[in-house]
């Protein structure tokens, strides 16, 4: 088999800050055949000087021609894409070396056409100022559901990092691509709507390191998330009528939050966390064994 191109998208607006150690972690990945499709959504910050400072061929520059959401942007910089398979990393994570490498192992052993993504384990990274804090989810580590994980996708949530996926680009244009009614889970629609299609694989080692800070889309935009979740889960409703008892505990455990004062929410989460936790501190990942 010829050796694949695949095609990094990355998204930017103001990413200067962690910019550099993202590209950095492109240019040493192991695989070598991939073009990095760089959209800058009218960043104003030094975020395009940076990126332009690097010399490899392989990078390529566009600037987007209005600000648009984040799922817009994504969808008009696939249109730009030369390779058969499509990989996504933000500014502000990383990709471990082997992340590319491992994944088309899988597409180079399987019969590709009916993989429509590949997905891996992944690393957090706590940004607390400069203090630096490592660790993984272990509820992740106890299955990575493969095969035909609709069903999967829609009663147990977006398992998915996105910063791990590699997509079949043939099975993200079948399907229509990036939704623009989401704002923030166009990444888990698609997700549902290849997997009804296609079977999913996954790399049982970790390959990236997802980035948690003050500036993440997963904390300020909380409430958002959730009504397109619920909006998301609706629209099967009619085919899989069990999918609404996980909408009413979604709406509940929502509300639950939104209602309970923070002194007293902060206390159920500490309660929580000290028998109950999720958290496996660790060192630094490139000394820590997958």
């Amino acid at each position: 088999m010829a050796m694949l191109k695949v095609s990094i998208i990355m998204n930017c607006y103001n990413g200067e800050q962690y910019l550099k150690e993202a590209l950095e972690s492109i240019i040493k990945q192991t695989y070598k055949n991939w073009e990095l499709i760089f959209w800058d959504n009218q960043s104003t910050d030094k975020s395009a000087s940076i990126f332009k400072s690097y010399t490899d061929s392989r990078f390529k520059y566009y600037y987007a021609p209005i600000h648009t959401s984040l799922g817009e942007a994504r969808k008009k910089a696939i249109k730009k894409t030369t390779g058969k398979w499509i990989a996504f990393l933000d500014v502000d994570d990383i990709w471990l070396p082997n992340k590319l490498s491992e994944q088309v192992k899988i597409i180079s052993r399987y019969k590709y056409d009916n993989i429509g993504l590949i997905y891996g384990k992944t690393y957090i990274l706590e940004m607390n100022g400069k203090t630096k804090k490592y660790f993984i989810y272990q509820s992740y580590d106890r299955k990575l559901f493969e095969g035909h994980i609709f069903k999967d996708l829609l009663f147990k949530g977006d398992f998915i990092p996105f910063l791990t996926v590699i997509v079949n680009k043939k099975a993200y244009e079948e399907v229509g691509g990036f939704s623009s009614y989401f704002k923030y889970a166009p990444d888990y629609y698609l997700f549902i709507l290849i997997a009804e299609k296609y079977i999913v694989k996954a790399v049982k080692k970790r390959i990236a390191i997802y980035r948690l800070h003050s500036d993440n889309y997963t904390k300020k935009m909380f409430d958002i998330a959730f009504y397109e979740e619920i909006r998301i889960l609706s629209s099967f409703v009619n085919d899989y009528p069990a999918i609404q008892k996980r909408i009413t505990m979604l709406k509940f455990r929502y509300f639950f939050k939104k209602c309970t004062p923070p002194s007293l929410f902060n206390i159920f989460r500490l309660i929580k966390n000290y028998f109950f936790s999720n958290k496996k501190k660790i060192s630094h990942p490139y000394h820590t064994s997958s």
